[in-house]
């Protein structure tokens, strides 16, 4: 999936990439990120960015052992994107809005204090249409979830865009799937079909789940 010609401010950033490691968030190509930068490490790296080409990825915290400055590992697959608003609070701390550009695989450089980088590499998806069949499966499964989870939480708000499918699956899997691990699961799949489909097995895991639940309880976070 291409969604959109990579921006250049992020295509210059390729070589030396700002990483911003998280637990358990996945950022997703074509979806946009607001985050509250208090740490000073990452206040810096913001600065950075901002004074630069705006560029970071956002890659997920993996369990594991920590490296020799302490640091955890992180999935090396991740979002990336561009700081497209921000504002800078005056005790120092940053609130910035990111907008997903791509999936990039990282290759991280030895460390430079106060914050990490990697070498990335666009991951564009396999060639390759989603069947059919699987679009319509998809979009069904879509409603019946939105009308079972409204009942429970009648303020949700989620409509599928006009666009073709293949361009709606990050945003489907950003706003529908509850798991972490589903989650970065779908940002590694390079296939649109086979993406799809994990869509589906998730969502149907989803509505069962839900279907067991009292009329209360939250499936999404």
């Amino acid at each position: 999936m291409s969604v959109a010609p990579l921006a250049q401010p992020l295509r210059d950033a390729l070589g030396a990439l700002p990483v911003f490691p998280l637990p358990r968030l996945i950022f997703f190509p074509g979806t946009m990120l607001p985050l509250h930068i208090f740490e000073p490490r990452y206040r810096a790296m913001v600065a950075h960015c901002l004074a630069t080409h705006r560029a970071m990825a956002v890659a997920t915290l993996l369990e594991g052992p920590l490296d020799d400055h302490g640091n955890p590992p992180f999935a090396p697959v991740a979002g990336a994107g561009v700081i497209v608003d921000h504002e800078e609070l005056p005790d120092g701390r940053f609130n910035i809005l990111l907008r997903g550009d791509a999936r990039v695989r990282l290759d991280e450089l030895p460390f430079l204090p106060p914050y990490r980088r990697a070498r990335a590499e666009v991951l564009d998806d396999l060639p390759g249409e989603i069947r059919a069949h699987d679009a319509t499966a998809l979009r069904s499964l879509i409603r019946s979830f939105i009308t079972e989870f409204r009942v429970r939480n009648p303020g949700f708000e989620f409509e599928l865009e006009e666009a073709p499918l293949e361009l709606q699956l990050y945003p489907i899997a950003s706003q529908l799937i509850a798991s972490p691990e589903a989650r970065l699961q779908l940002l590694q799949e390079r296939s649109p079909s086979e993406r799809c489909l994990r869509l589906i097995e998730q969502l149907a895991a989803q509505r069962a789940i839900l279907q067991q639940q009292p009329g209360a309880q939250r499936v999404l976070n």
